[in-house]
């Protein structure tokens, strides 16, 4: 067999010659699904983009990498994520949010290029191939990730490249790419530690004719880095881990819950929660794509030696997502970094399950089966409007409040746009208290910020008990209590205005220290706006 001909079975398109000719088969299966999903979710955008946003200003300032001026809290987790940010500020221009999404855009590319050469490391079937590059350019998780600007696709493209390089064995003959995956994917997500740690272990165990040193020097930069960012934590932050951990930190028992819910369900065809016959489809189609990666992980585990690197890393970010609850946003955003992992799983259980039932039932019915199934459940969420926000939606602008209103997220995402009116009473230094951030911080960059969610506020994140937690961060309904963990913080900072979605409006909380300003109200979501005694703001301004 010639080159060409070899060429062609894996889409490649090569000339006589050996030249390539215009885009592979391969190629087009894996970008052109993306660019489509891409396209259908790139207006989705959360607000917790606007906090790293407010850190990276802060550092280019001059102030350090804080939330508020003199504050020294860790909040914007992600040493990567902020570099981001900052070089999205840095960009001459103003549409902050839209750069910072264009940015992590290029990194979703990225990966794809990245799973492109994991998948073509696998002895696989041309059919199976082109499939698992159909499920890895199709899948919204990885679409939502690229589109939310967040460091999650940064995690992504260092977590598949470590992987790779683990898996065609350049890790250990010429280490020094993997050495940088290892670094960039602690520096891009804190659970990138536990990763790293279950490849080190299944290095250890299956690469057994290698010298020790051989088997853990692409570690190095993995290490070092996370040594560099623990001892910067401890010694400028007072806090090793990041403070959105403590502020998210719930009970384990409702935290598994919630993890296991996450894992079982966000790799599903179908974000909505669709009713009737469209509903019971979504759960087949969900429990299918289910069974299929805990066949490839077991048939990765016992019998194939070097897939283990591929179900290693699955299994750390599984663990991580069960103790810490899952995430709050869409598109499961918390299995994006181990996606092209997933799909390689998928399609070997999918291989494993064909051989299976070739030696008892012998027909091809069973493959089209399996393989037509899979192909239907990553094409199911472009005909369904639950899994969408396209780019369309971006009718209003795209500059940074036009972005945050329409991002997908129906009510929160108005009240984030209108956090600016909100808290329009505040001056440069005084101190707002706010349970949703929004666009409100960044617009004024000037005004201080207590989190009533604790995320970038260390003695409410601390002090608030698990029962209060969740992925979204410390829910306090008793606020209006002075005794209460978030009352108590609200009482000793006296900010001038509290703005907060918690608890119903009461003329008069915390002792009589404040009294309500007003309300507006976004769909089902009712913002309540106290000032403090004395302050005297003006009626709020409609948005």
């Amino acid at each position: 067999m010639d080159r060409a001909e070899a060429s062609s079975i894996h889409g490649e398109n090569i000339d006589s010659n050996g030249a390539r000719v215009g885009i592979s088969l391969d190629a087009f299966l894996i970008y052109a699904p993306f660019v489509l999903a891409a396209t259908l979710t790139f207006a989705s955008s959360p607000d917790d983009v606007f906090i790293t946003l407010r850190y990276a200003h802060n550092l280019l300032a001059g102030y350090g990498p804080v939330y508020n001026v003199g504050e020294r809290v860790n909040g914007a987790t992600s040493p990567a994520g902020l570099m981001l940010a900052v070089v999205a500020l840095i960009i001459p221009g103003g549409y902050a949010l839209l750069k910072v999404k264009l940015l992590s855009l290029l990194f979703g590319f990225l990966t794809l290029r990245l799973a492109k050469k994991l998948l073509g490391s696998l002895d696989l079937p041309p059919y199976a191939h082109r499939v698992g590059l159909f499920l890895t350019g199709a899948s919204f998780v990885l679409a939502y990730s690229a589109a939310n600007g967040l460091e999650t696709t940064i995690a992504a493209f260092a977590v598949t490249g470590l992987v790779l390089h683990l898996r065609n064995g350049r890790a250990f003959a010429r280490p020094a790419a993997a050495v940088g995956f290892g670094a960039l994917a602690i520096l891009a997500r804190p659970e990138a530690v536990l990763i790293v740690t279950f490849l080190i272990a299944t290095a250890i165990c299956i690469e057994r004719v290698r010298s020790l040193w051989s088997r853990l020097k692409w570690a190095t930069g993995a290490i070092l880095t996370e040594v560099a960012v623990v001892g910067f934590n401890y010694f400028y932050y007072r806090s090793i881990l990041p403070n959105t951990y403590y502020a998210k930190r719930m009970a384990i028992g409702p935290a598994l819950r919630s993890g296991f819910k996450y894992v079982i369900t966000t790799m599903g065809p179908n974000y909505s929660t669709s009713i009737g016959i469209g509903r019971r489809f979504d759960q087949l189609l969900l429990a299918g794509t289910d069974v299929l990666i805990v066949v490839g992980f077991v048939v990765a585990v016992t019998q194939r030696k070097r897939l283990g690197y591929v179900a290693a890393a699955v299994a750390a970010q599984v663990i991580f997502v069960l103790t810490s609850g899952g995430d709050w946003m869409m598109g499961g955003r918390f299995l994006a970094p181990v996606l092209p992992q997933l799909i390689v799983l998928e399609v070997v259980g999918a291989l494993a399950i064909w051989t299976w039932a070739k030696r008892n039932v012998r027909t091809d019915v069973v493959v089209v089966a399996i393989f037509g199934g899979m192909v239907l459940a990553a094409t199911y969420s472009y005909v369904t409007p639950g899994s969408r926000d396209p780019v369309w939606n971006m009718r209003h602008g795209i500059n940074n409040r036009a972005l945050i209103a329409v991002g997908g997220y129906g009510d929160g995402g108005r009240v984030w746009a209108a956090m600016p009116n909100l808290i329009a009473c505040a001056r440069p230094g005084q101190l707002v208290a706010t349970s949703e951030a929004g666009y409100g911080p960044f617009s004024a960059l000037g005004v201080r910020f207590l989190d009533l969610r604790g995320l970038t506020n260390r003695e409410i994140a601390m002090s608030a008990p698990a029962s209060m937690k969740a992925p979204t961060g410390v829910t306090d309904i008793n606020w209006q209590q002075s005794t209460s963990p978030v009352g108590a913080v609200i009482v000793r900072s006296m900010p001038v205005l509290i703005v907060t979605l918690d608890a119903r409006p009461e003329p008069i909380v915390l002792n009589g220290h404040y009294k309500l300003l007003g309300t507006e109200s976004f769909g089902l979501t009712r913002m309540k706006v106290y000032e403090r005694a004395g302050v005297h703001c003006p009626p709020l301004v409609r948005s």
